[in-house]
């Protein structure tokens, strides 16, 4: 296995074109799969070890629910603390009116939406039951039930990275605990249109907050999160005596970085494992890192890493997923002393402080316990993790490629892709790797398109939100234009 660093000194290279990639890849329909939820998987590798087993019969458990309006929904996603909130508020009520979100202007939408909290049943990185959580959104109509609507489509909305249980799915739910400026709310609000919403919380958030998070490894992420789509849907649309419009119901994954590459993470583990492939209706996600090792590439050849705190999340979620792999990768082994010492993994360990708190706390003077604000590379990781030839850097390379979307895979069902080639987070290679992966066929179509645009700048800017081109402002683009976008968003895909 080649070091993700043998390239570190290659000359740097930047872009700064701030567009979108839009990759449509349009695949035949799968010829396996049926109507109900009940395919048995196909047999799996040593890797995979038990998260291809799951039980298609599995319940969720309602913990609480509670029926919100559009107005109810849009509240939670402007937090500004400031006189903007309520012009902001207004502007996006009147978008999703304009979308035909809301009775007024379209009699066949929801009126609200009954959204739930949920825990069910799962699986660890080494295969042993977890009780994991999600929050799941079901519409209703005027008379109060979803049954006098027609409802025909799931979307599953995987949230970007966190650090802070408050931006959790679960936090979400409650107005008192959660912090509103995030993606969750976009996809709720999406059950208006109408369909049922499956937002689930990782492991390690939720009610699973105590354990450790398995960030960026594939199979077992998209296994939690399709056991929270079928306790979803056996226990709250299908066990409550609901039907879908008809037989050629879909689902539909949509995430915007980490949650791009857990969306496109659990279509791929579900076309792969024969699981409900009959209704999969493909992905819509931005800025995903699909590829890691790619992802650490560009970091080496640049010599920067912008969010520091997911590399320290990447590391952690390999040494849970493969600790034989990683027995050699202690902390100190991978990151220099001066990293480990500002305490990062016991700020992440809490569930308490932010990824931007994080960043902040590391731009710190080094008297006060921070970095001095030097996020290169030789700063944050050691010299022998920057040392291609070590066992560190080997075994850490073994296991970001065994979380690769792009090998292994040729994709049955659309895929919209976003991508900015000016993310310094997730960089544009991501896209790049997964265009030429995805496309061998040579079905994919490219169209370029700008942005940040229309309302979305005019929300960020009411709201003191980035307005930029970089992986925030790209995120706050997703979610504010083309999310709901009747033109190139999820719904295209319905």
């Amino acid at each position: 296995m080649k070091s993700i660093f043998l390239n570190l000194n290659r000359a740097n290279t930047r872009l700064f074109l701030s567009v979108f990639l839009v990759i449509i890849v349009s695949f035949l329909p799968s010829a396996c799969g049926s109507d109900d939820i009940t395919d048995e998987p196909v047999p799996q590798t040593e890797e995979e070890k038990d998260w291809n087993t799951t039980d298609d019969d599995l319940q969720a458990t309602v913990v609480a629910t509670q029926d919100m309006t559009l107005t109810d929904i849009v509240q939670r996603m402007i937090n500004t603390g400031a006189s903007g909130e309520s012009l902001a508020h207004s502007y996006l009520v009147s978008h999703y009116r304009e979308m035909g979100y809301d009775v007024s202007s379209n009699s066949s939408a929801a009126t609200g939406a009954k959204v739930s909290r949920i825990s069910y049943q799962s699986v660890d990185a080494n295969g042993n039951p977890v009780t994991l959580s999600a929050l799941v959104a079901i519409p209703y109509g005027a008379d109060g039930t979803a049954g006098s609507l027609k409802i025909n489509s799931v979307l599953v909305g995987c949230h970007v990275t966190i650090t802070h249980d408050k931006n959790s799915p679960w936090q979400w739910f409650d107005k008192e605990t959660t912090s509103s400026v995030n993606d969750i709310g976009f996809y709720i609000a999406e059950a208006l249109t109408p369909a049922i919403v499956v937002c689930p919380d990782y492991m390690g958030y939720g009610v699973s907050k105590n354990e450790t998070h398995p960030y960026l490894i594939a199979d077992q992420t998209a296994r939690n999160v399709y056991d929270a789509v079928v306790a979803s849907l056996n226990t709250c649309f299908f066990g409550a005596g609901n039907r879908m419009q008809d037989e050629t119901w879909n689902i539909v994954f949509a995430g915007y970085s980490q949650g791009a590459a857990v969306a496109l993470g659990t279509m791929r583990w579900m076309e792969k494992n024969n699981k409900m492939t009959a209704h999969i209706g493909g992905s819509f996600v931005g800025d995903g890192p699909y590829d890691p090792v790619a992802t650490f590439q560009k970091y080496a050849a640049d010599g920067q890493i912008s969010m520091p705190a997911a590399v320290a999340l990447t590391y952690l979620g390999a040494k849970s997923a493969y600790p034989d792999l990683m027995s050699a990768c202690n902390e100190n082994d991978v990151f220099t002393t001066q990293f480990v010492n500002t305490g990062i993994f016991d700020w992440i360990s809490s569930k308490d402080i932010t990824v931007g708190s994080i960043s902040a706390r590391l731009k710190r003077s080094s008297a006060a316990g921070g970095i001095d604000g030097d996020f290169s590379i030789a700063n944050i990781l050691s010299a022998d993790m920057l040392d291609a030839s070590s066992a560190t850097s080997q075994s850490f390379t073994t296991a970001l490629s065994r979380n690769r979307l792009t090998e292994d895979w040729q994709p049955q069902h659309p895929i919209l892709m976003f991508h900015s080639k000016a993310d310094e987070v997730v960089p544009y290679v991501n896209a790049q790797n997964a265009m030429q992966a995805f496309a061998s066929s040579g079905q994919a179509k490219l169209k370029l398109i700008s942005g940040p645009t229309g309302l979305a700048l005019t929300i960020m800017k009411i709201a003191g939100l980035s307005d930029g081109d970089n992986h925030s402002g790209n995120g706050t683009e997703f979610c504010y234009n083309l999310l709901s976008s009747e033109t190139v968003g999820w719904r295209t895909l319905r």
